[in-house]
C-alpha cells in the first residue's frame, strides 16, 4: 500500500463497499517484505492470501536491466516523495525515491546486497526487550534462507574475475544461502576505475574486505559489492519470491489498489476494559474508484513501507491520540511511536573530471556516461551474454569505515559507508542520473556531461531522526514527512570526515592516470565550516528508510501492533535503528522471520482451539 496524490471524498461522505471477500492472511503492500510474506503464507495451500498493491506489475523493462535503473527514478514506478522544508538543512525539500511496483523500492534501487553487522541486530534484540530472537545470531538462518549466492552455488561463469571473492566453499556456505528465492551474484562487470578505487583506498590505508557480509570478520574496510542478480538481470522480490508463488489458486495479487483503513473490531477510545480491538480486514479502492472490503480470518499484515505503513495506523486509528483526533480520526489504540524514529542514510560526495573529459563519448568503458547504455557494443554485450556494462549498479565498489571521532566515542560500528562510482556527479546525483537517462542515443552523445569519476560518503549509521504524520484523513493524500537530517552535530562532522577521506583516496597514486581537477566541491571548499556548509546544502538520500513503527515502541517482539489484536507490521518500519548499508537483505529477512512467526501462531492458535474442543466432548 502507498498513498496516492489525488484527492478522495473525505472520511465522512466514504460509501459503502461494492464486495466483500473473506482471507486468511490480508497483506497490504507488494515490496520487499510484502512479496515474501505472500509467498511463504500461500506456501499452505489451505490458506487463502491476499497482496495489495497501490502500483501496478513489474513489467517496465528498464526494471530488469540493471543500468536500468536511472530511468526509473521520477518516472510512473517511483512515488517520489518529498519532505517539508528540513530547519537543519538551510529550508530544503529532500527528494526521497519509493518503489510504486510489485517489487517496491527493491525494484527501482541499485540492487546493492548489505547485511550490516552483527552490531546492528544486537540494538535490534535490545529495543525488542532483550533476548527476543533478533540478534544476528537469530538472523542468520534467515538471510541464508533467503539467498541464492553465487559463492555458495556452483557459481556463476558469467562472473567478473576481479570480482570474484575468493572464499573457500566452506567459508561461503557458512555465511551465505545456496536454495533460497532470491539470487545474489558478484559483479559481471568491473570497470577499471572501480579496480583503481580499491588499490588507492588500500594505499590510503584501509584494509580490503572480501565480503561484507562475513559476520565472522569486521564490516570495515574496501571492496566489490555483491548485486541481487540473475545472469546479469535484476532480481527483485517480485521476480524472485513472488513470481515462483503466481501460479498458487490459494493467492491473489491485486494491482492498482488504495488501501483506505484497517478495519476493526470492539473497544475504541485508546483505553478500555476487556480484550483489545481486533483488526478484521481492510477497505480500499480500486483503479475504477469502487470501494471493496476484504476480511481477515487470521491476521491483517502491513506491509507498505516506512511512509505508508505508519500513515495507514494513523489513518485507522492506531497512532498518537491528540494527533489523531486532529485530524477527526476515532482512537482505537494510543501508540506514541507511530510515525516517529525515521531514520536514513544521508550522503555528499566528491566529485573529478577526468584529464580530458570528453574523451569517454568515444569510448563508454572507463567513465560511465550518457553514452554507456547506448552504444552499439554494449547493447551486444548485454543481449547476447548478460554481460557488459548495462549489469552495472554504478557503484560496483566500495567500504565501510570508522571515523576517528566514532572510535573516539567508543562506537561498535562503521559510522561511514562509501561508495565508488566511475561517473561524474554533480551533488545532486538524482539529477545527474536524470541527465544520464535523457542524454544521447544509441549512435551519438549530445551531453555535454564532462567524464570523470565519483566518491560518495554515506552516513551509515545516523544519529538524527525524522518522523512522519498526517496531513489529512485520506489515504490519497500523501504524509508530512519530516527528514530531521543533520539535526545531530555528530551527522555532520562524520560526512566532514568522510569527505577529507575520499579526497584522501581521491589523490592516490592509481587515479594519477585518470583525476583532473575536482569538480564538486571544488578546490576552495577546504575548512571544516566550509565542508560543513556544503554538506548541509547538498547532503541527499542513499535510499534507506526505516524506523517509523519501531520495535519495542510501536510492534513487540512478534510484531505484533500494541493494542491492537490480529494486526502486524512487516516491513522496514520495524527497524528499530537502521543497518549499515541498503536495507533489501535486512527487510527481505525480516519478513522470512515474520512469516514464520505467524505461521506458528495459527499453527498454535489452532493446536489450542483443537484441545479446547476435545476436552468439551
Amino acid at each position: 500500500m502507498a498513498t496516492a496524490a489525488a484527492s478522495s471524498p473525505s472520511v465522512a461522505a466514504r460509501s459503502p463497499p461494492a464486495s466483500s471477500k473473506t482471507f486468511d492472511y490480508i497483506i497490504v503492500g507488494g515490496g520487499a517484505a510484502g512479496c515474501v510474506l505472500a509467498a511463504r503464507l500461500s506456501e499452505d495451500p489451505t490458506k487463502r492470501v491476499v497482496l495489495l498493491e497501490a502500483g501496478g506489475r513489474d513489467t517496465k523493462r528498464m526494471i530488469h536491466i540493471p543500468l536500468g535503473f536511472p530511468y526509473l527514478l521520477g518516472s510512473d514506478v517511483d512515488w517520489a516523495y518529498s519532505t517539508e522544508p528540513e530547519a537543519a538543512l538551510g529550508g530544503r525539500r529532500l527528494y526521497l525515491p519509493r518503489g510504486k511496483v510489485l517489487g517496491g523500492s527493491h525494484a527501482i534501487s541499485v540492487m546493492l546486497y548489505q547485511r550490516g553487522d552483527t552490531a546492528d541486530y544486537a540494538r535490534w534484540d535490545a529495543a525488542a526487550g532483550g533476548n527476543a530472537g533478533w540478534s544476528a545470531d537469530d538472523m542468520l538462518p534467515y538471510f541464508k534462507r533467503s539467498e541464492a549466492n553465487t559463492r555458495a552455488t556452483a557459481g556463476d561463469s558469467g562472473v567478473d574475475a576481479a570480482a570474484a571473492s575468493g572464499m573457500s566453499a566452506a567459508d561461503a556456505a557458512r555465511v551465505h544461502g545456496a536454495d533460497g528465492p532470491l539470487a545474489v551474484s558478484d559483479l559481471r562487470c568491473v570497470n577499471e576505475m572501480s579496480t583503481a578505487f580499491l588499490a588507492a583506498a588500500q594505499e590510503a590505508g584501509l584494509d580490503r574486505n572480501p565480503d561484507f557480509n562475513d559476520w565472522e570478520r569486521s564490516q570495515e574496510g574496501v571492496g566489490f559489492f555483491q548485486v541481487t542478480q540473475r545472469n546479469g538481470s535484476r532480481a527483485s522480490p517480485a521476480t524472485t519470491y513472488l513470481a515462483a508463488a503466481r501460479g498458487r489458486k490459494n493467492l491473489t495479487v491485486l494491482t492498482g489498489v488504495t488501501v483506505e483503513r484497517v478495519t476493526m473490531a470492539g473497544t475504541t477510545g485508546g483505553a478500555g476494559a476487556g480484550s483489545p480491538p481486533r483488526a478484521t480486514g481492510v477497505e480500499y479502492i480500486d483503479a475504477a474508484g469502487q470501494r471493496h472490503a476484504v476480511t481477515a480470518a487470521v491476521e491483517t499484515l502491513l506491509a507498505g513501507g516506512v511512509f505508508a505503513s505508519p500513515q495507514l495506523l494513523m489513518l485507522s486509528g492506531v497512532g498518537p491520540a491528540a494527533h489523531l483526533r486532529a485530524h477527526g480520526i476515532p482512537v482505537v489504540a494510543d501508540v506514541p511511536g507511530v510515525g516517529a524514529n525515521l531514520q536514513d542514510h544521508p550522503a555528499t560526495m566528491v566529485s573529478y573530471v577526468s584529464k580530458e573529459p570528453q574523451a569517454d563519448k568515444r569510448n563508454s568503458s572507463v567513465f560511465y556516461t550518457e553514452k554507456t547504455g547506448k552504444s552499439l557494443a554494449t547493447l551486444l554485450k548485454y543481449a547476447f551474454g548478460g554481460k557488459g556494462p548495462l549489469t552495472t549498479p554504478m557503484c560496483e565498489a566500495g567500504g565501510f569505515v570508522t571515523t576517528p571521532s566514532a572510535a573516539a566515542d567508543g562506537r561498535t560500528s562503521a559510522d561511514l559507508q562509501l561508495r565508488f562510482i566511475p561517473f561524474a556527479s554533480e551533488p545532486d546525483p538524482y539529477a545527474s542520473l536524470g541527465e544520464f537517462a535523457a542524454g544521447g542515443s544509441y549512435l551519438t552523445n549530445s551531453s555535454s556531461r564532462p567524464a570523470g569519476f565519483t566518491l560518495q560518503s554515506v552516513l551509515a549509521r545516523p544519529v538524527s531522526r525524522g518522523s512522519v504524520a498526517l496531513k489529512t484523513a485520506s489515504a490519497f493524500d500523501r504524509p508530512s514527512i519530516e527528514a530531521g537530517w543533520m539535526k545531530a552535530e555528530e551527522d555532520v562532522a562524520t560526512l566532514v570526515d568522510g569527505m577529507k577521506l575520499c579526497r584522501k583516496i581521491g589523490a592516490q597514486a592509481p587515479f594519477a592516470a585518470y583525476r583532473g581537477a575536482e569538480r564538486f566541491p571544488g578546490g576552495d571548499v577546504v575548512s571544516d565550516a566550509d565542508l560543513a556548509a556544503y554538506v548541509r546544502s547538498t547532503c541527499h538520500t542513499a535510499n534507506a528508510l526505516v524506523g517509523t513503527c519501531a520495535l519495542g515502541d510501536v510492534v513487540d517482539a512478534q510484531l505484533r501492533v500494541k493494542g491492537v489484536a490480529g494486526l502486524r507490521v512487516v516491513d522496514s518500519s520495524v527497524m528499530p535503528t537502521i543497518v549499515g548499508g541498503q536495507t533489501g537483505a535486512a527487510t527481505m529477512a525480516l519478513a522470512e522471520k515474520g512469516a514464520d512467526m505467524i505461521r506458528g501462531d495459527a499453527a498454535a492458535e489452532a493446536a489450542a482451539a483443537a484441545a479446547a474442543a476435545s476436552a468439551t466432548l
